[in-house]
């Protein structure tokens, strides 16, 4: 998604872009009603103040303008790692972190506006992954979180939804066990190469295999939750 596909003054204008580019059969006024108008022009604001990559050596990704509502102690977070901008999907979106710097439950219990969720299954919670990188980092594993970030429903809250956790354990093949079992049993896929995770193209040896469990891409028998 490039900046001159994008309507860049308008809010509505924008709104009827993203339901245009979605393949699936909605009716706009009641998807677009599920978030909040302060919601829809806070993305709106975000995306337009995301420049283009500023140190792909040092893994850096898209930089974030300080004219965005994201708050200045997560910006300051966001352009030193790797991000980029969000999919097409009609959705109040600001970004997608992929990046294996950010501890984000720590840093949802230093900002209790931060909210962590998994909106693909309510069966893997945010404290059982936070637990899986506590004990990954402990044991030097290298984590990896793809998570997507937007505006909280409630003024002033962050959203943080988890699409995949990444895990390198190769000087450790128990751990991989061990994480299993947090997960109820739930195991992960082996990966490697540039093209499998986005932030191995940057600061990461492109030969490094991780085991990734992509919540995206697992059917869950629960209801997906917003």
């Amino acid at each position: 998604m490039t900046d001159h596909e994008q309507p860049s003054d308008d809010l509505d204008q924008y709104l009827e872009w993203l339901v245009s580019v979605d393949a699936v059969d909605i009716d706009p006024k009641d998807y677009i009603g599920q978030w909040t108008r302060e919601q829809w022009q806070s993305a709106f604001e975000v995306r337009k103040a995301i420049t283009t990559p500023i140190d792909v050596v040092r893994g850096i990704g898209k930089y974030l303008h300080p004219s965005s509502s994201v708050p200045e102690w997560l910006r300051d977070i966001l352009n030193t790692t790797w991000f980029m901008r969000p999919g097409s999907d009609p959705a109040p979106s600001w970004l997608t972190s992929v990046d294996h710097r950010i501890d984000w439950f720590s840093l949802a219990d230093e900002h209790p506006e931060l909210i962590l969720y998994n909106p693909y299954t309510q069966l893997i919670t945010p404290s059982m992954m936070g637990d899986a990188v506590t004990l990954a980092r402990a044991r030097a594993a290298e984590v990896i979180t793809y998570a997507d970030l937007g505006p909280g429903r409630d003024p002033g809250t962050i959203v943080c939804g988890f699409n995949a956790l990444y895990i390198a354990a190769d000087h450790d093949p128990t751990l991989i066990v061990d994480i299993t079992d947090i997960f109820g049993g739930i195991t992960p896929a082996p990966t490697s190469g540039p093209k499998s995770i986005p932030a191995l193209s940057t600061a990461i040896d492109p030969d490094t295999v991780f085991f990734g469990w992509e919540w995206s891409n697992m059917y869950w028998p629960d209801t997906a939750h917003q």
